[in-house]
């Protein structure tokens, strides 16, 4: 069993496809940014007295990576002159579902801020039923202050993008046989994604005044504490050269364990204890117990 499905991208007429009963044309058009994609289920009935070997419908706009789909499950086809071809045969008061899945392009304009879709479904004598929805992009609404939508159709969501919907049933008129949808759109302002971005800003020049204060007050810190260091050395200038080495290093380190200036100096750890006592007594420095460590500070007097 064989039946033949041609795709094309032109508005003509077959004769075989008006042999053949539709009961119910389903299309289903998402629009994204720079891109569409399209869904067409037909069923059809066989209500001829003889098998038929081929189906042809047209649909508008230009359109690549089809797949189709007979009852469910993929149909290999090859591309033929102007269209895609399946081949399987139809018999008698045989019913089957067709499913078209395409991408669709040249059918949405721009003009400015506003989005202008144009699309086209020939309807012929032995369709039945029609429905349509298109969804518009995440974050896209109808056009304000204009007719948004021709032929009137009704402005759905599901929370996260517009939906809108037709639908037609027999007797279908003749005036929508040729079914053409004109939808104007814009980008919707979202107050919720404004305030997001106001609170986002807020956090960010928050943290920037933060770093700022943070990187001013390290400055004047290291300011001071370098200013402190050059007028304490300056200071020892009196003092003999063993002394000004052991008091360098109190300064530079800000505070000093007294094994690490034995070590740091090579003195012994008896001329260490003896300078830093004499030290002490003039009241250059104070010795601080850390544990069972004495610790070394200068003593600064303004």
């Amino acid at each position: 069993m064989r039946v033949y499905v041609v795709i094309l991208v032109l508005l003509v007429c077959f004769g075989t496809a008006s042999a053949l009963q539709i009961e119910k044309y389903s299309a289903t058009l998402e629009l994204q940014k720079g891109h569409a994609t399209q869904e067409v289920v037909l069923n059809i009935i066989n209500n001829m007295h003889s098998p038929v070997y081929e189906f042809k419908y047209p649909f508008f706009g230009y359109i690549d990576n089809v797949v189709v789909y007979g009852n469910g499950t993929i149909i290999p086809f090859t591309i033929e002159g102007s269209g895609q071809r399946v081949y399987r045969k139809l018999g008698f008061n045989e019913s089957y579902t067709l499913k078209y899945v395409y991408n669709i392009s040249g059918i949405v304009e721009r003009k400015d801020d506003l989005y202008i879709l144009t699309t086209t479904y020939p309807l012929f004598a032995n369709v039945q039923s029609f429905d349509l929805s298109v969804f518009l992009p995440p974050g896209y609404g109808l056009a304000k202050n204009v007719i948004s939508m021709s032929p009137e159709g009704q402005a759905t969501s599901n929370g996260r993008v517009v939906i809108l919907k037709w639908e037609l049933h027999e007797p279908i008129p003749d005036e929508f046989r040729n079914f053409r949808v004109i939808v104007l759109y814009e980008r919707l302002i979202n107050v919720g994604n404004i305030l997001n971005d106001i609170i986002l800003s807020i956090l960010i020049l928050s943290m920037i005044v933060i770093l700022i204060f943070i990187s001013f007050k390290k400055r004047r810190f290291l300011s001071a504490l370098f200013d402190r260091q050059k007028r304490l050395k300056e200071r020892i200038g009196i003092l003999r050269d063993d002394e000004q080495t052991i008091m360098k290093l109190v300064i530079e380190n800000n505070g000093i364990d007294q094994r690490e200036i034995v070590r740091q100096t090579g003195f012994s750890k008896t001329k260490v204890s003896k300078i830093l006592s004499e030290l002490e007594k003039r009241g250059a420095i104070v010795k601080k117990p850390v544990g069972r460590r004495n610790k070394i500070y200068i003593v600064d007097k303004e």
